[in-house]
């Protein structure tokens, strides 16, 4: 990255008090998520027990997460393809590399709702239709994890007497079915939404040209959501492929570290560990659910792990999705923005053919 790439990033993140506080809040994250494996395993030889590992452990974890990153380009290619703009692979692998990158750097993800958008706007496409595909990644997204939790209560099941927390599977499936019937029932009820929305704002006093405003952004929105369902279907299981690609390769990641420091953890075990991580890391304060992620782990893996071990995988996992993330994220991020609007614009007839 050059360095006049690394002073733009850097500006853009500091130009406001707010922006301030994310990245203060990202260092903490940073510093507290590597001294919690410290606290796990009791001592820092945690670090220096990292040149023990395989050298294709090292490696291999972030270049997963670049794999990931790859077949979400894909998905982001595809959908942004169908409401008119053509982006290059290599473009869209920034937008969805820049994107992860905002999420690692607020509480929660959150960042990561308005870092995509903008990516997507700067990329030529209006405000309403980024907001549209990223709501169908979202629910993209829920859709994977419910299939990756019945896969992991399907593989615990039927290979390990072990007790497992059954409860907290229950939770998290319960929530992702509820997430994904909330965003249904929103789609089929917009209408009544926008029309129960516009009346809110006009008893909050807001002004017609706001209304208005709004109401129109609204229904781009919806157009948005319309221009991908009507794909061909080839195309949606080509999305659906994308988005499952891109998790395959997350969830990855902690079986590949396991499987180089010979842990006896079962494989869908550590699935169901990383979707409930995922969830608990929407409470936390801190960027990358600081904090949260690491009880889940300690708590979930303690039974399977010695402390020395589990500081160790938790270390390198940290290293993989987290920091590489601000690291190599952020470097997209910046590419993406310094290059300004990619790619060009889609022919109308071709759009659903394609």
């Amino acid at each position: 990255m050059r360095a006049g790439g690394l002073r733009g990033l850097t500006s853009r993140l500091l130009r406001t008090p707010r922006r301030r506080r994310g990245v203060v809040l990202a260092i903490v994250a940073v510093a507290a998520s590597t001294g919690v494996p410290v606290l796990i395993a009791g001592s820092t030889s945690v670090f220096t027990r990292l040149a023990t590992l395989p050298l294709w452990v090292i490696a291999g974890a972030p270049l997963l997460m670049v794999a990931g990153w790859g077949a979400n380009a894909g998905r982001v290619a595809i959908l942004a393809r169908a409401n008119g703009r053509r982006l290059p692979f290599r473009h869209a692998w920034l937008v969805a590399a820049g994107g992860d990158f905002g999420a690692a750097l607020g509480p929660g993800g959150l960042t990561g709702i308005a870092a995509y958008i903008f990516l997507l706007a700067r990329s030529g496409l209006g405000s309403a239709a980024a907001t549209a595909l990223f709501a169908l990644e979202r629910l993209l997204d829920q859709l994977v994890f419910a299939a990756a939790l019945a896969a992991s209560a399907a593989a615990l099941a039927l290979g390990s007497q072990h007790a497992h927390p059954w409860r907290l599977f229950g939770i998290a499936a319960t929530l992702c079915a509820g997430l994904v019937f909330v965003i249904l029932v929103a789609l089929a009820q917009y209408r009544r939404l926008v029309r129960a929305s516009a009346w809110t704002l006009a008893r909050l006093r807001i002004g017609a040209r706001r209304r208005w405003r709004f109401i129109r952004w609204s229904f781009l929105f919806r157009r948005g959501l319309g221009e991908v369902a009507a794909l061909p279907k080839g195309r949606l299981a080509l999305i659906a492929l994308c988005a499952a690609g891109y998790w395959a390769a997350r969830f990855a990641i902690l079986p590949l570290i396991a499987a180089g420091m010979h842990a006896p953890v079962p494989w869908g075990y550590l699935l169901a560990v990383q979707v409930i991580a995922l969830f608990a890391g929407q409470l936390s304060l801190l960027p990358g659910g600081t904090i949260t992620v690491e009880a889940v782990f300690a708590g979930l893996l303690l039974p399977f792990l010695h402390r020395q071990d589990l500081g160790l995988m938790l270390l390198v996992w940290r290293g993989s999705v987290f920091y590489f993330t601000l690291v190599a994220g952020g470097a997209s991020f910046a590419l993406a923005t310094a290059r300004g609007p990619a790619g060009a614009p889609v022919p109308r007839a071709s759009q659903r053919t394609t």
